[in-house]
């Protein structure tokens, strides 16, 4: 994937920390409630990446065993060659990755979420002193 992919990670977790210490300190009583409406989009927003991505490397994982559980037996020289190739093409797993550092999966999506609620920790402290 693109750097683009991790621009929008990087943004979403942000955004999402942000938002979470902005409503936190607002004196407004109406903050909380747009702090939950608006929280949500930031984590799909990483979660739809993280989800396809996770969906990918599962797909990949499961092809070396559909293409040797095919009716390969007996098939023409030809068909079992490009099924070797296949299947030895198949044992590496796919990895997909944000901007070449972060892979997409479902763990990154966690340790996003979790980066982000650090961050906010963080400023919350600093707040403090």
């Amino acid at each position: 994937m693109s750097p683009v992919a991790m621009a929008q990670f990087v943004c979403s977790a942000t955004a999402a920390c942000i938002t979470l210490f902005q409503a936190t300190f607002n004196p407004e009583g109406n903050s909380i409630f747009k702090c939950l409406m608006y929280l949500p989009m930031p984590a799909f927003q990483i979660y739809i990446y993280c989800w396809g991505g996770h969906e990918l490397i599962d797909e990949g994982a499961s092809l070396s065993v559909s293409a040797y559980s095919c009716a390969w037996i007996g098939a023409s020289r030809r068909v079992t060659t490009a099924l070797h190739i296949l299947m030895c093409r198949a044992q590496k797993p796919l990895i997909l990755t944000a901007g070449k550092l972060y892979p997409v999966n479902r763990d990154t999506f966690v340790s996003l979420i979790n980066g982000s609620y650090s961050f906010y920790a963080l400023l919350r402290q600093m707040r403090g002193h």
